[in-house]
């Protein structure tokens, strides 16, 4: 009999253990769930916050270039001067949409004005210029000369519009009918918005928002976004203080990434890569594991183990 308690006592103790390391990993099982509903909401949210910040500075640059499309002071000629009202107009959009880089327009006859803000461009762009220190504006002006050649004047202005250095380019060789901003606006005759590119002038990438002229001119208006100061504004947007975030349109280029700034410099001196980076370029870190197992849906979840082996 008493063989039989102790058989009893060891099976019911033996319960005990397995329903208490049951319990036990339940509570991990759903703490791990936990942590990947948390995980997976903080990235859906950080994604959400990336896309709707671009989208946003993409609607406003696009809500003001069709705004400007109409302007009489625009689309009623296509003789511009440098001291042409459009000039003051434009300067003044720049400073309502800090986050603009360019304001431009060109012309059918092949004239071609641009106001840029310099002020906020690295040494190496303001370099690739010849922007004088005191220089806060780059006024470009294309007038078509005597047998078809396209010399243009740049003036570089103090923040009270006066000139602190002016150049003469008659072979700089800038065609806005050529370009893809005014070709594919004028093809398609609606606003549009630009797969990422390098800049003529600054070599820098930018998205340019552009519309058709809607007045007695044919030309295009047109801004640009730099891509470059983008990418602080994505990692803003970060999931967690480990966490990282990149955007990049359908054909993949990169529009915004932590090391933006570095994948671009190796682009320049890299005759065998693209003309701006994609996500093929991001070949080391977690950021680098994650896109090379991607299978290219429009969702894709899962773990993956750092350097430090969590």
């Amino acid at each position: 009999m008493l063989t039989f308690r102790i058989a009893i006592t060891v099976a019911v103790l033996a319960l005990i253990t397995a329903v208490i390391a049951c319990l036990i990993f339940i509570q991990i099982a759903t703490f791990h769930a936990a942590a990947r509903a948390a995980a997976s909401a903080a990235m859906d949210a950080a994604s959400t916050n990336s896309l709707s910040r671009f989208e946003a500075e993409i609607s406003e640059v696009s809500a003001l270039v069709r705004v400007l499309s109409t302007d009489p002071s625009i689309a009623a000629s296509d003789e511009r001067s440098e001291a042409d009202s459009a000039i003051a107009l434009f300067k003044t959009e720049l400073h309502v949409l800090p986050q603009t880089d360019s304001i431009y327009v060109g012309y059918d006859n092949g004239c071609w004005l641009q106001v840029r803000r310099i002020n906020v461009l690295d040494e190496r762009e303001r370099k690739l210029l010849g922007a004088p220190p005191k220089a806060v504006y780059d006024v470009n002006l294309v007038r078509p000369a005597s047998g078809g050649a396209l010399p243009m004047r740049r003036v570089f202005e103090d923040a009270q519009g006066q000139t602190v250095k002016q150049l003469d380019l008659p072979d700089y060789g800038y065609d806005a009918r050529k370009r893809g901003w005014y070709r594919d606006t004028m093809q398609t005759d609606r606003a549009l918005v630009s797969s990422p590119y390098a800049s003529f002038s600054i070599d820098t990438p930018m998205i340019t928002l552009s519309a058709p002229l809607r007045g007695r001119v044919r030309g295009v208006i047109a801004a640009d976004l730099k891509l470059d100061k983008f990418s602080d504004l994505v990692y803003a947007q970060r999931p967690g203080k480990h966490g990282t975030a990149i955007l990049f349109d359908a054909f993949g280029t990169l529009i915004a990434y932590p090391k933006f700034a570095q994948l671009v410099a190796s682009v320049r001196v890299d005759s065998f890569h693209s003309q701006l980076p994609d996500i093929g370029e991001i070949r080391s870190g977690l950021v680098g594991a994650v896109m090379r197992r991607w299978d290219g849906d429009d969702r894709y979840e899962g773990s993956i183990r750092g350097e430090d082996d969590h």
